[in-house]
């Protein structure tokens, strides 16, 4: 199963892959966000990814035309809308 390392704590968890680094966030602790119902343009979730990039669904027009509009840089993504399918570490707000 693909692990979520999450930074500066270095808190990580274990799970399927597919699933959304936002719940991988919740199970481990490692954030108080709650998701707004896939509906991205909260931008609540939004979180840096540190590596392993490549181990993540690529980003949808919903989730492109929100970072777009919220002028994020290269490597920041929606954890609602970004699916592991490998190891990654991020680091995102609580």
């Amino acid at each position: 199963m693909p692990k979520v390392t999450f930074e500066p704590s270095g808190r990580a968890v274990e799970v399927p892959e597919g699933a959304s680094v936002l719940d991988a966030a919740q199970l481990a602790g490692a954030t108080t966000v709650e998701c707004c119902g896939i509906l991205p343009a909260c931008g609540s979730c939004r979180m840096v990814v540190v590596a392993g990039e490549e181990h993540l669904s690529a980003p949808d027009d919903l989730e492109g035309g929100v970072r777009r509009d919220r002028a994020f840089l290269p490597f920041e993504r929606l954890a609602c809308m970004a699916h592991v399918a490998g190891d990654v570490t991020v680091e995102m707000e609580r």
